[in-house]
């Protein structure tokens, strides 16, 4: 009876919430403050951006980084609590900046995804031309066809 009342409280404790006095306790306050904007940036992005990838700086020497995607643009962007790293992957293209504040980054995210969507546009838009173009001289030849007929 005694191993499962200890066993019932154990569970009771790690269902609680962590307080976020506890965290700042427990991770000291450099690090809390690293964390807390990390976290405040994470909850600022907003759709159709998608949160894929997250890690929290283990050590000293790791980033906090997280990553971004929307559709086929790809934002790895990281804190290490003085600077915000930025990096956007279109194709084989890669960008690297960096920041000093989160609304900075969050603006050129952005930025660059009107920019790399406008190019995507543009890149249909000529695939949609070029296909018209055949079309209009199949039509051609077709009518060709049953003008000698």
């Amino acid at each position: 009876m005694k191993h499962l009342k200890s066993y019932n409280e154990s569970i009771r404790d790690k269902m609680t919430p962590v307080s976020d006095d506890d965290i700042r306790n427990k991770m000291g306050e450099e690090k809390y403050h690293i964390y807390k904007a990390v976290q405040d940036a994470k909850d600022s992005i907003k759709e159709p951006f998608e949160l894929v990838k997250i890690q929290t700086g283990r050590s000293e020497d790791d980033l906090y980084i997280f990553g971004v995607q929307i559709w086929f643009l790809k934002f790895i962007i990281s804190y290490d609590g003085g600077f915000w790293y930025y990096k956007v992957q279109y194709n084989s293209e890669n960008v690297d900046i960096k920041y000093r504040n989160w609304i900075e980054v969050y603006e050129q995210m952005k930025s660059d995804a009107n920019k790399y969507f406008n190019m995507e546009i543009d890149i249909i838009q000529t695939e949609i031309s070029r296909h018209q173009n055949k079309i209009d001289n199949m039509n051609k030849d077709l009518k060709k066809v049953n003008e000698l007929i």
